[in-house]
């Protein structure tokens, strides 16, 4: 049996599994590869034909407890334009970096999940505690 990952043309891990050596070639499609190894699609992609880390964000955030009063400020730097910022919680959204800082405010008291999604950099996730 041999293990492997099928990736796609950026180098996004899509699965992963095992098969027989005869059935390893069987595995690729158009737009994707295979490659004989075992991975972690969290923390790994192909990069030029081999398995690397994925780079992690630079990300400062200034804090993780605020005030839900409309005016107290959580301001998140370092994400890079293009990021794909979700905010989920009592009031969710999205938005897309432009490489500048991300300033929120918050209206509803509650537990806000902020994830920042930007291939092949590691899922960047934080949780601010609006009171």
């Amino acid at each position: 049996m041999k293990n492997f990952i099928i990736y796609s043309e950026l180098g996004q891990i899509l699965q992963f599994g095992s098969c027989p050596d005869s059935m390893l070639a069987m595995q690729t499609s158009t737009g994707r590869k295979v490659l004989q190894c075992e991975a972690n699609p969290l923390t790994q992609w192909v990069s030029d034909g081999v398995l690397v880390d994925r780079p992690v964000f630079h990300v400062s955030t200034s804090t993780e407890k605020i005030v839900a009063d409309g005016t107290s400020e959580v301001v998140i730097a370092g994400l890079p334009a293009g990021t794909d910022v979700r905010v989920l919680g009592p009031v969710s959204s999205s938005i897309t970096a432009d490489g500048s800082d991300i300033v929120m405010t918050f209206l509803s008291p509650g537990d806000y999940t902020i994830r920042a999604v930007l291939f092949p950099f590691q899922d960047y996730e934080v949780i601010i505690h609006a009171t």
